[in-house]
């Protein structure tokens, strides 16, 4: 059988006749039994030509997924009384010794640098899947426990694998060895502990079925240590979580971006006093700013569009520029997936422009529920870009960032994920999550404060600071913060900082001189934090804790944010009583509160 449209699969390329006819004679060897009597009789004339073209060419095939797939089409289609044997031989000749713990597992692999990683890729674990299959079909059990063996290092924590092709096929393969191998009554007791802690957490197991799960939070922080009684053979997997506001995906090897142009519709105004930026265009020092976190998952990089023929066709009508770049990893066919913002919808005459021949810039496309799905057989350079219009149908309040996703179609582990957000003045929902709490985040914007600029006509005074901390809104806490690392994370700019005193305290029990927490601050809110400057700050306890389990704070209108002024500041003759009331109100707030 061949393929009028061939899958491309840069891996599998080779022994594409072999394995593309043991897959479809496989598939009608299933059919068979739902088939009229005529159908199943073209059947088995097919599967006998299919049979025989794979018995002559088995000196030929040397790809172990060719070889797996035929071995498996031989063995199940194939007359007890042939020779159903030749190409598990050939197979089992090309098996590679897998130590796992005290087992000894069989996997195949035509890629070498496959064989010393721990997590295989999609085609190698689907190459097992056949082999195991193979094996139970022929009854060699030893042989397919120690390829089972292999296919459970392989699965993630809730029992996939890579994608679902290699998924289905590990599964049907894991369940038919099930079936057939023989089992033994289970009763074990797992005691799991850590060193130097008094607490064990026991799970039992009396039941082969069971599925036993429990949380060991209280385990953490140390290698947790298990010891096994009983009989039975078991599979046991842990998973750790991390709640951190990065996407976990690898951006160095496929990467995507998104920019949106044009103006879009709210529902309302935006309010004054968010002291956000004026817009987001190629001038602004803010955009610079975000510009250098480029490669950043979650970068926000709106832009003016610098076509000449710039004038959009009507006021909600948007154009989405979409580049994605991929080194030579790519396994073949790749899917751009992108999140409309909400109340856009994309023109579909455009995409169907970009897939019409010569140019023929897109293999594909889907539209599904707000969503635009791009398929490329490939990439003709390692840097491509496209762009489509969308027409906004619903005007909207608040507009989140939406994602957008990269991935190799046949490994979709290999992915890029990026945030991208309306252009210019965006009024996105902003959110600072940990484990299962967030914290809203679109509030007004905190205002930098400036010691030595007037403030409703007069300087800032020791009573406006004794206003805001003990009147409106009244703090939770107050400290002098010297800003050590800024990062760029989601829809935050994170400023890491050292306490240098602390003023007051509320929730954050914990804190002290020299601790270390984390303040965030909203991209499209003005008032950066500089490095190694020390500020007064004073506002609300944060919702949520950082990636250390600390409380994090959002800087936001009720926070009072002021540089302490610089010496050589203070020695101008203008600015000394203000700087002598900075530093009194520090020295008075930490003594006596808001009793002075």
């Amino acid at each position: 059988f061949t393929d009028p449209n061939p899958v491309i699969h840069r891996n599998v390329k080779e022994d594409q006749d072999a394995w593309l006819t043991a897959f479809i004679t496989l598939a009608l060897r299933r059919s068979k039994q739902f088939l009229t009597l005529e159908d199943q009789t073209k059947v088995e004339e097919s599967t006998l030509r299919a049979t025989t073209y794979l018995q002559s060419r088995l000196t030929e095939i040397h790809h172990t997924y060719a070889m797996a797939l035929t071995a498996y089409c031989l063995a199940a289609c194939l007359p007890q009384e042939a020779d159903r044997r030749s190409a598990w031989k050939k197979l089992q000749s090309k098996a590679i010794t897998v130590i796992s713990g005290e087992n000894h597992c069989y996997m195949w692999t035509s890629n070498p640098s496959r064989r010393k990683k721990k997590k295989s890729d999609a085609i190698t674990v689907e190459t097992a899947a056949y082999a195991l299959l193979t094996a139970v079909v022929l009854e060699e059990y030893e042989w397919a426990e120690k390829i089972a063996c292999w296919l459970t290092t392989q699965e993630n924590y809730h029992g996939g694998y890579k994608s679902t092709q290699d998924t289905v096929m590990a599964l049907e393969a894991l369940s038919e060895y099930e079936l057939k191998r023989s089992t033994s009554d289970a009763n074990m007791k797992a005691t799991l502990r850590v060193p130097g802690k008094s607490e064990i957490t026991d799970l039992e197991i009396r039941n082969k079925k069971e599925k036993v799960e429990t949380d060991l939070k209280k385990l953490t922080g140390n290698m947790i240590e298990m010891q096994l009684t009983g009989t039975g053979s078991f599979k046991v997997k842990s998973v750790k979580a991390f709640y951190v506001l990065d996407p976990v995906d690898d951006c160095s090897h496929l990467s995507i971006s998104v920019k949106v142009e044009g103006k879009v519709q709210y529902t309302a105004p935006i309010k004054e006093n968010y002291d956000y930026y004026e817009d987001y265009d190629d001038t602004e020092d803010t955009s610079a700013r975000v510009a250098r976190h480029v490669s950043d998952e979650f970068a926000v990089l709106p832009r003016s569009r610098r076509d000449a023929d710039n004038k959009l066709k009507s006021d909600s009508t948007v154009t989405y520029t979409v580049c994605v770049s991929a080194n030579n990893s790519l396994t073949g066919m790749a899917i751009a997936d992108i999140t409309l913002l909400s109340g856009f919808e994309a023109k579909m005459e455009d995409l169907e422009r970009l897939k019409m021949p010569p140019e023929q810039y897109i293999s594909h496309y889907e539209l599904s529920f707000g969503r635009v799905l791009i398929y490329y057989n490939e990439l003709l350079q390692q840097h491509e870009c496209i762009s489509f219009d969308a027409v906004q149908l619903v005007p909207i309040g608040l507009l989140q960032p939406a994602p957008a996703v990269f991935y190799d179609y046949y490994e979709p582990n290999r992915k890029c994920t990026v945030f991208y957000s309306a252009p210019k003045r965006s009024k996105m929902v902003s959110k600072l999550c940990s484990e299962d709490v967030c914290q809203c985040a679109e509030r007004s914007c905190h205002k930098m404060q400036d010691t030595f600029k007037s403030h409703r006509g007069k300087k800032i005074s020791k009573t406006q600071r004794s206003e805001h901390a003990c009147f409106f809104p009244r703090v939770d806490y107050a400290y002098m913060v010297e800003i050590q690392n800024v990062s760029l994370k989601s829809n935050f700019e994170l400023y890491k900082g050292c306490i240098t005193d602390v003023l007051r305290l509320y929730g954050d029990l914990r804190v002290s001189v020299s601790s270390v927490r984390v303040f965030a601050r909203r991209l499209q809110c003005k008032g950066e934090l500089q490095l190694g400057r020390e500020y007064l700050i004073m506002g609300k306890d944060g919702l949520t804790k950082d990636s250390h389990g600390e409380m994090q704070y959002l800087l936001e209108s009720n926070t009072w944010v002021e540089p302490r002024p610089l010496t050589e500041e203070c020695k101008k003759s203008a600015n000394r009583d203000p700087c002598q009331q900075f530093n009194n109100f520090i020295d008075d707030y930490k003594l006596m509160g808001c009793t002075q």
